[in-house]
């Protein structure tokens, strides 16, 4: 874990971070907004590590809008090296995030601390629980950075998590609606003292978009649709009585041969 570290020069690590910025062909403009949205957060906490962030909170700076482009951004962010993401499992609680320093000139930032060597006891000994000669334990490093502060590997957890918002979500389809049969139409439509010819109007409309109601939302209930395709056939059924207007209001007996 990145010690704390308030005397980063923000001038120089922002410029740095830019520079890299510039290589990065995967990087797009909701990287870098949610970075520098996390660097206002940090700036905020004197360059503190880690400090508490809120997802809400941070996707209204950022102006992102969807929860998956942001977890996205963050996870790819952190596999470019540029912070460590440690989610939270509580609602309530907000993720830890620890960006990396990239001040060079600082002799406590990141960079540095890649080349350190870690200390060593007389016997030899390293391993995490080994009592050291003065009576303490020496713990593991949880991240290990190589060099340009990118760390080897995410921890298990956070690894699932990151892949879990990349997979793509599978549609749910409607399993309960089963394409009728065309006798099965017909025999509908006679009930409904309908006839035949209407029935299949109906059945090859919809056989040919898919059984789709307004071309685009998934059929749920066939008798329900067949119900609406009558009353709307019924309004435009021209009437058996009705007559033809006489718009040109002629006389068969006029003379033709007077002028106009």
């Amino acid at each position: 874990m990145i010690p704390n570290n308030s005397s980063v020069n923000y001038i120089k690590h922002l410029t740095e971070v830019f520079s890299k910025f510039s290589l990065e062909e995967k990087l797009s403009a909701y990287h870098i907004s949610l970075y520098i949205s996390l660097f206002q957060i940090w700036n905020m906490n004197r360059f503190q590590n880690p400090f508490t962030v809120f997802r809400s909170e941070i996707m209204l700076i950022s102006r992102i809008g969807s929860k998956s482009t942001y977890h996205r951004c963050l996870c790819d962010l952190e596999k470019m090296g540029y912070l460590i993401y440690i989610p939270s499992k509580n609602a309530f609680v907000g993720s830890k995030i620890e960006i990396i320093s990239f001040d060079y000139s600082s002799p406590t930032s990141s960079t540095d601390l890649g080349h350190q060597k870690e200390p060593s006891s007389p016997t030899g000994s390293t391993e995490m629980g080994q009592p050291s000669p003065t009576g303490g334990h020496q713990k593991e490093p949880i991240y290990k950075h190589i060099k340009h502060n990118k760390h080897i590997n995410l921890t298990i957890e956070q690894n699932e998590f990151c892949q879990a918002e990349k997979s793509p979500k599978k549609k749910v389809k409607n399993s309960s609606f089963e394409v009728p049969k065309l006798e099965n139409v017909v025999e509908y439509f006679k009930v409904k003292k309908q006839s035949e010819i209407e029935a299949q109007k109906f059945f090859n409309y919809f056989e040919s978009n898919g059984w789709k109601v307004g071309g685009r939302t998934p059929m749920k209930n066939w008798q329900a649709s067949a119900n609406n395709w009558m009353l709307n056939t019924g309004k435009y059924q021209p009437s058996l009585f009705q007559t033809k207007p006489d718009n040109l209001h002629t006389n068969q007996d006029k003379d033709y041969s007077i002028p106009l």
